[in-house]
C-alpha cells in the first residue's frame, strides 16, 4: 500500500470512529432523557392521589405493602411503621377491610402472618384481614388485589417514596387507588439507596403496566368483601415425602442429568414450587434429550419432576456443604404442604442427599 493510500485510510476510520462515538453518546443522552422522564412522569401522577389519613376517601379495603421482616418474625421499622398506619386507617372507619400483601414464598420467611398477627394483637378481628401470600412485588401485589381479592377501590400504605410507584400502578390497573404515606421515622442512609432503586423500578413498572404480564401465582378469587379468614394457611411437613435419585452425585460420571426429585401427595394439587440455595433446578425431555435451565426456583405441574445440578445459571460452579432444596405444594395458590431435601458436598466431586422418612432414595427414578 503506497503511503498516501495509508495516510487517508486513517483519515477515514479517524472520521468514523468519531462519528461512531458521538452517535452513542448520543444515544446515552436519549436513553438517559427517557429513564429521567418517566421517573418525573410515575413520581407525578402518584403524588395526586397521597392523601393525609383524615383527608383520604373511602375504600374497599386498605392494602399494606410487605417490606423485611426479621427472622424471628418482628417486623422491621419500616414495615411496623406501614401497618401502624393501616391499622390506623381502619380504625377510623376509612375501609372495612385490610389486605396486607407481601412474601411468603419460603416457610422460613413469611411476611404476611407477622403483618396480621401485629394487627390482631390491636384488637382487629382475623375476619377482617386478608393475607396475599403471594404479594412478591408492588406490581404484583396490586394485580392480585384486583383479580385476586375483586377490590375496586383501595387505600395503599407505604412509604412515600414507593407510594408514588404503587398507586400509578394500580391506576394503570384499573383500580381506584389512593394513598397514605407511612414515614413515621427516619429510615437512614439506607433511604438513598432506595431512593435510586426506586428510580430503576419506576422505569421497570412504567413498561409492565403496558404490557400488563400475569403475576407469578394467581388462583381461585377471595372476595374482600367475605372473611379474610380464608386466606388463613396452615402448612403441614408430614404429607409430603420426596423421592429422588441418585444418593450420590457426580457431574462426570452420572448417566442423569442431575439429582431428580420427584414428590408423593396424596391430597389434592395443583402445582409444585420448588426453590434450591444453591445450584439449578433443570427439567429433562426424555424423549429428545433436551435439558431446560429452570435457574433457581420453578413452579411445574404435580407430575413433572425436576433435576438439581451444581451449577449456577451463569454456569460456574458453586460448591457448599450444605444445599436445601425446598418443595411447597400447592392449590388455588395457596401453600398446603412443604417439604425439604438437603445435599451435601464432600469436597472433592460428590454430592449426597441426606435421606430420611420423607426424603427416600427410589432407583425407579433413574429416568
Amino acid at each position: 500500500m503506497r503511503k498516501y493510500d495509508w495516510v487517508k485510510l486513517k483519515s477515514l476510520l479517524y472520521k468514523y470512529r468519531k462519528q461512531a462515538s458521538s452517535l452513542v453518546l448520543m444515544i446515552v443522552a436519549l436513553l438517559g432523557t427517557l429513564f429521567l422522564a418517566i421517573n418525573y412522569y410515575v413520581e407525578h401522577v402518584g403524588a395526586k392521589y397521597i392523601y393525609r389519613a383524615d383527608g383520604v376517601p373511602t375504600a374497599d379495603a386498605v392494602l399494606i405493602l410487605g417490606a423485611y421482616v426479621l427472622p424471628d418474625g418482628t417486623l422491621s421499622d419500616m414495615l411496623r411503621d406501614r401497618v401502624t398506619v393501616g391499622y390506623e386507617l381502619y380504625q377510623q372507619d376509612k375501609a372495612p377491610k385490610i389486605i396486607v400483601s407481601g412474601d411468603h414464598g419460603r416457610k422460613d420467611y413469611d411476611e404476611v402472618n407477622s403483618m396480621k398477627n401485629f394487627i390482631k394483637s390491636e384488637g382487629v378481628t382475623g375476619k377482617d384481614i386478608f393475607m396475599d401470600h403471594a404479594g412478591f412485588s408492588t406490581y404484583e401485589s396490586l394485580y392480585r388485589a384486583r383479580d385476586i381479592f375483586k377490590a375496586n377501590k383501595v387505600i395503599i400504605v407505604t412509604q412515600r417514596y414507593h407510594l408514588m410507584r404503587a398507586i400509578y400502578i394500580a391506576r394503570q390497573l384499573g383500580l381506584e387507588a389512593y394513598g397514605v404515606a407511612s414515614d413515621l421515622h427516619d429510615y437512614g442512609q439506607v433511604m438513598t439507596i432506595y431512593e435510586l432503586r426506586e428510580m430503576v423500578a419506576r422505569n421497570k413498572d412504567f413498561w409492565l403496566t403496558i404490557i400488563q404480564p400475569q403475576p407469578t401465582f394467581l388462583g381461585e378469587a377471595i372476595s374482600v368483601f367475605g372473611d379474610g379468614g380464608a386466606t388463613d394457611d396452615s402448612v403441614s411437613t408430614s404429607d409430603v415425602k420426596l423421592l429422588v435419585y441418585p444418593e450420590k452425585y457426580a457431574m462426570t460420571s452420572s448417566s442423569s442429568p442431575g439429582i431428580r426429585i420427584a414428590v408423593q401427595y396424596s391430597g389434592i394439587v395443583d402445582t409444585v414450587c420448588y426453590s434450591t440455595t444453591y445450584g439449578s433446578l433443570l427439567t429433562w425431555d426424555i424423549g429428545n434429550g433436551k435439558t431446560t435451565n429452570r435457574g433457581q426456583k420453578v413452579v411445574l405441574p404435580y407430575d413433572i419432576s425436576v433435576y438439581w445440578i451444581p451449577i449456577e445459571n451463569n454456569g460456574l460452579y458453586k460448591a457448599t456443604n450444605k444445599i436445601l432444596v425446598k418443595v411447597s405444594i400447592l392449590n388455588k395458590n395457596k401453600i398446603l404442604a412443604e417439604q425439604q431435601m438437603e445435599i451435601n458436598y464432600d469436597g472433592s466431586m460428590y454430592y449426597s442427599v441426606q435421606t430420611s422418612p420423607d426424603v427416600v432414595i427410589a432407583e425407579g427414578l433413574i429416568h
